[in-house]
């Protein structure tokens, strides 16, 4: 098992990311710009989930800089990357 603090960083600031399960969230706040030497979970947002037939930000998340939502398990709302809008992946 890899150390989060031997992991690199994913969630480098605030935007939008993409989730282990292909799911999207939004990453508002990053406290300390992200430092991986730290086990603190810095970055603050939301997942989206849908609700009433629409896909919202509304489940309050916090993750390690490394995209990792909890230490020791990997989670279907882990971050793995930057999220691209469909007219920016065109």
């Amino acid at each position: 098992m890899t150390a989060l603090n031997d992991m690199s960083v994913i969630v480098d600031g605030p935007g939008e990311y993409v989730t282990r399960n292909g799911g999207r969230a939004t990453v508002f706040e990053v406290k300390q710009g992200g430092n991986p030497e730290t086990t603190r979970f810095d970055a603050k947002g939301d997942v989206w989930r849908k609700v009433r037939g629409k896909f919202r930000p509304v489940d309050y998340t916090i993750w390690h800089v490394s995209g990792r939502k909890y230490v020791l398990n990997e989670s279907k709302d882990d971050i793995v990357g930057r999220y691209l809008e469909e007219k920016e992946a065109a």
